[in-house]
Order: C-alpha cells, then sequence, then structure tokens
C-alpha cells in the first residue's frame, strides 16, 4: 500500500467517525479522488473489519457508533486551526462555552509534542478577540443554548416568539419545533426547523423567540433537507 493511500484511508476513518455522514462524492471531493476510488477504499475498510454502515435514508456513509479506533494524531497546521477558530469565535466570550473552550484547548495541547504545545501558548496569549457584538446571538444566551442543546439531541421543543413587528398589541405565539439548522449569515442569526403551528419548514430570526422548552420528543432531520444559503425559508 502506498503512503499516499494510507493517508487517505486514515483521513476517510477520521471523517467517516466524526458523527455526521458524508455521500460518495463528497468523500471523493475531501480526498480529491474519483468516487469509484473512494468505494474501493470503503471496500477496504470493511475489509480491515472496520464497520463502514451506508444509511439508505439519508444516502450517507459513516463508521458504526460501535466502533472505536485510536485518534489520528492533528498536525501543526491542524492544531493552528483549531486554536484560531476558538479564540476568535464571539461564542466564545459566553459561560459555560469559554470555560469549556478553554478545558478543550489546554487538553488539545496537553497531548501535543513539546514544540506544538510551546507554539500553540505563544500563538493563545498573543490573540485577543475585542468586541464583537454584531455576530453574538441576538437573543437570551438560554434560547441560543436550548437550540443548540435541541439539535445535538435531536429532540423538539416549544417555542414561544414574539410577532414579527413586536407588537404589543400581537401576543407572543407558541409552536411545537424541531430544529435542523442554526445559521448565522451575515450579521443575522436564525434557526430552521418543522413547526407544527404553521405545519411546514420555517425560519426564526433569534431575536423573535422569547422562550425555549425542552421535550423528550425525538426528531430527525430529513434525508433530503436542503440549508436555506441565508437562513431564510
Amino acid at each position: 500500500m502506498t503512503p499516499l493511500r494510507l493517508a487517505r484511508l486514515l483521513r476517510l476513518i477520521a471523517m467517516l467517525q466524526s458523527g455526521r455522514g458524508y455521500n460518495a462524492l463528497q468523500l471523493a471531493r475531501e480526498c480529491e479522488v474519483s468516487r469509484r476510488t473512494i468505494f474501493r477504499d470503503l471496500q477496504l475498510l470493511n475489509e480491515a473489519a472496520i464497520p463502514v454502515r451506508f444509511d439508505l435514508p439519508r444516502q450517507t456513509y459513516r463508521i458504526a457508533p460501535e466502533y472505536t479506533a485510536p485518534v489520528p494524531h492533528l498536525s501543526a497546521d491542524e492544531v493552528t486551526a483549531l486554536l484560531l477558530s476558538a479564540r476568535f469565535s464571539p461564542l466564545s466570550s459566553h459561560e459555560p462555552l469559554r470555560t469549556q473552550s478553554q478545558q478543550a484547548i489546554a487538553k488539545l495541547l496537553a497531548g501535543s509534542p513539546p514544540r506544538l504545545r510551546q507554539e500553540g501558548g505563544n500563538l493563545l496569549e498573543a490573540c485577543v478577540l475585542g468586541s464583537n457584538e454584531s455576530m453574538r446571538p441576538p437573543c437570551q444566551w438560554e434560547v441560543f443554548v436550548a437550540i443548540a442543546e435541541a439539535i445535538r439531541y435531536g429532540r423538539e421543543v416549544r417555542v414561544t416568539y414574539a410577532g414579527e413587528e413586536n407588537d404589543e398589541a400581537d401576543p407572543p405565539h407558541r409552536t411545537k419545533f424541531a430544529p435542523y439548522r442554526l445559521i448565522a449569515s451575515a450579521g443575522r442569526w436564525s434557526v430552521v426547523g418543522r413547526s407544527s403551528a404553521h405545519r411546514a419548514i420555517r425560519s426564526f430570526p433569534l431575536e423573535q423567540i422569547v422562550r425555549v422548552e425542552k421535550t423528550d420528543h425525538a426528531i430527525s432531520c430529513p434525508p433530503r433537507f436542503r440549508t436555506p444559503h441565508n437562513g431564510v425559508v
């Protein structure tokens, strides 16, 4: 086996274990090879007792969740990209994301080679995020976290939202809501999903949502759901 193919197989394993599914075309684009090559690689992984599963409704591949494998070491460029993304995210100014982000960075650097630990520490010390109010979620922090957790765990929520014109004479509305996508685009935050009150896919600006109540009702995003380009349905 050539070093190039070995590197590609390791990359495929990392992608297929990431928690999301990929179709053959997406894998081919990420690895810069043909779909035929991807199919051969997937067959090789299965022959090596790595259980690659095909999700028929979603038309995607992923490694069976019960399978565990050593996590590949990150390169210096990959670590740098993660550090910069975490440091300059406007969400990092909010608790508990700030503390959790700092803990994750510390764990990442602790498992890195000494030189990378030193370079990473120097980078973090030199990076400062100033005021960036325009990209912070324009809603109560509890609302943002509740929506994000509902998407993470695949749960429906009950949403209370204000009228579009914020008219005091127009009382808040309520709906059961299955959130599919949380979108930040051009300084605007919105959540897209299915609203029971509207019986359709709807987009709600986060600033319009005043309350989110959790439920135990499991949901899943439709297999062929397409994310709106700008968060507007």
